[in-house]
């Protein structure tokens, strides 16, 4: 019996590790002793940093997640340190770590809007698609619209 659950474990483990190393293949990786301030909408105890990282990946709004060392905190955030930099702080007993292969687009999807299209293209970079997106109203943060997101504008969509 103890065969069966070190090869479970090995399995595991292998799986985790195949999907971490490909995640840093497409230049994904934690950062230590930083935070993404006040983009938190799930806080979660978790066992391990890897359930951190499942938890992520299982919830579209997920862009990134902060990591409490010690307190096993996960803290998943709706956005990412390219979307907000000035949002970006040090704090010596967490790290970072952006969402990986699963991810959402900002602003691809109604339940992750952007605030702009100049936020989309900040967390988005060089992958991000010119047409219509998911972004907030000007008047309420609660209430996502469609808009036309070319490479210099905007334009609500009618």
């Amino acid at each position: 019996m103890p065969w069966f659950w070190l090869s479970a474990n090995f399995l595991i483990l292998s799986i985790i590790h195949t999907k971490s190393t490909n995640e840093a293949c497409r230049g994904e990786y934690s950062v230590s002793d930083m935070f993404l301030k006040g983009h938190t909408f799930k806080t979660i105890t978790v066992d391990s940093p890897t359930r951190c990282q499942m938890l992520c990946s299982q919830d579209v709004r997920c862009q990134s997640y902060n990591f409490i060392f010690g307190k096993y905190i996960c803290e998943l955030n709706n956005r990412t340190k390219e979307a907000r930099p000035e949002d970006f702080k040090d704090d010596p007993w967490r790290f970072y770590m952006k969402g990986g292969f699963s991810r959402a687009p900002l602003g691809s999807i109604e339940e992750l809007p952007g605030k702009s299209c100049a936020e989309i293209k900040a967390s988005e970079g060089k992958t991000m698609t010119y047409g219509i997106h998911w972004i907030y109203s000007n008047e309420n943060l609660d209430q996502a619209i469609q808009a036309t997101c070319d490479d210099k504008w905007q334009k609500n969509q009618q």
